[in-house]
């Protein structure tokens, strides 16, 4: 089992025929994940010219990392790219077209899986599944899964622990700079789990306001509803039902305001979730982390080291 709690000993792997500096490198992406995942690989990567399609959460991410970064369409990144990697939303058809056109147009491909949930039904849009030349994972969890889902595909190991290290650089720095958690206060994050089902033509096995519901239950069984909780909506989900629901419960309920993830763990003692990557962050941020799915409903797909299931706590 990995050690979420640690950082892994790894080095990022560019696979040999990826990493000319001749080459021009294509790069598409739409979901936040995705984003985060492919602007820690090109770090490590070394091209001519890199060229970015982006949209979505995807855009302010790379303009915020990537100084002097221009967009252009998808297709001249393409048509210009001697390879493309792409990310794997699930919010739009933004990167499965992008792997469509690419393969068609004879340009290798890579993937990045960004997450350990729904392989397969992410290269799938109307019944037609378009899968990439290779699929790239960042940790051994991944690998395996990916293996399992894709038994004919070629699938990498790219380890980037960067991607949490950079979370934890940016967490001790704010505690360095005195920034401290509210007494009892819990960081509640939703992963837009019904809207990821409906794009992928699935249906949820928990919701992210019935795992809400279960930890308001858990905090009154335990006498604890003075515990202030704020919601942190998923990137890629509106904001508007979550106001509705903080509305419905004042004084308890709050919404996170447009702060970062790290700020948000930084100032808060609890964080708890259903099935999101930002609960691993929090792990490894050192944070009590909680799970809300309630027993019977689904088992998470994120690693839960160092994770306590809502159904065993007992205190708070």
């Amino acid at each position: 089992m990995e050690r979420w709690g640690q950082k892994e000993k790894m080095t990022a792997i560019i696979p040999e025929g990826f990493t000319e500096p001749e080459s021009v490198l294509g790069v598409v992406s739409h979901d936040a994940g995705g984003a985060e995942v492919l602007l820690q690989f090109l770090k490590s990567a070394r091209h001519s010219r890199v060229l970015f399609a982006a949209d979505g959460p995807a855009r302010d991410i790379f303009g915020k990392g990537i100084e002097g970064c221009r967009f252009e369409p998808v297709t001249s990144v393409i048509s210009e790219a001697d390879w493309v990697i792409t990310g794997t939303g699930w919010q739009s058809d933004f990167e499965w077209g992008a792997i469509l056109s690419a393969r068609r147009a004879g340009k290798r491909v890579v993937s990045f899986l960004d997450n350990w949930v729904n392989y397969e039904s992410r290269f799938i849009r109307n019944g037609q599944r378009v899968l990439p030349d290779e699929l790239w994972v960042a940790d051994t969890r991944a690998l395996k899964l990916a293996q399992l889902s894709f038994p004919d595909s070629i699938v990498r190991l790219c380890p980037l622990p960067e991607i949490y290290e950079s979370v934890i650089d940016q967490y001790q720095e704010l505690v360095r700079r005195g920034v401290s958690p509210i007494r009892s206060s819990i960081l509640f994050l939703s992963d837009n789990i019904e809207e990821a089902c409906l794009t992928q033509g699935t249906t949820p096995k928990y919701s992210d306001a019935g795992s809400l519901t279960n930890l308001l239950d858990a905090l009154e069984a335990l006498k604890r509803l003075d515990m202030p909780i704020t919601i942190r909506p998923h990137p890629s989900e509106a904001k508007q039902p979550w106001l509705q629901v903080v509305s419905s419960s004042p004084g308890q309920l709050s919404m996170s305001r447009n702060k970062s993830l790290v700020e948000d763990l930084a100032t808060h003692e609890i964080v708890v979730g259903s099935n999101s990557i930002a609960m691993i962050h929090a792990v490894r941020c050192g944070k009590r982390v909680i799970c809300a799915i309630r027993s019977g409903e689904t088992e998470p797909d994120i690693p839960l080291a160092g994770i306590q299931m809502l159904e065993d706590i007992r205190s708070f």
